[in-house]
């Protein structure tokens, strides 16, 4: 007798193997909670460009979407070929190294000083995670884009 996997432990293997298969190095977790269950994919370091590729594959688990309008969860990519979650989240750890660096690279850039970013600024974290150009073309990154 075989173990059947429930849909979000399912969703979370298929993840994994595809992460695997594109040799991007992350973790996935699945859990289930009252009112849905979901997959959370943390990648290690990479590229804005790999980020924005795994969401687009791990999505494709995802059913639905909240609709802050009415207060209410679209069903909007049902699938019967695919075991999917009611949220799937992909986010990325990157190193203290980077932090300085994007900071370095904003006070580079910005002419301005840290402390004026220090109290809430989240314009590092628009260059590492690409909305502003420049910060990983002026670095050479630990991860590839993946195939």
């Amino acid at each position: 007798m075989s173990k059947q996997l429930s849909n979000h432990a399912a969703a979370a293997a298929a993840i994994r193997a595809q992460l695997k298969a594109a040799g991007v190095k992350g973790s996935v977790k699945a859990e289930s909670y009252a009112g849905g269950c979901s997959v959370r994919v943390r990648l290690a370091e990479c590229l804005p460009a790999t980020k924005r590729e795994v969401e687009a594959f791990a999505n494709q688990y995802q059913y639905g979407h909240f609709d802050g309008m009415d207060d209410s969860y679209k069903y909007s990519n049902r699938r019967d070929d695919l075991p999917q979650v009611t949220y799937v989240f992909v986010d990325v750890d990157y190193s203290p190294e980077t932090w300085e660096a994007a900071k370095a690279y904003t006070v580079a850039n910005d002419g301005e000083n840290w402390e004026d970013y220090s109290n809430g600024s989240n314009r590092p974290w628009m260059y590492i995670n690409g909305a502003l150009p420049g910060f990983w073309t002026a670095r050479k990154p630990k991860v590839r884009v993946a195939a």
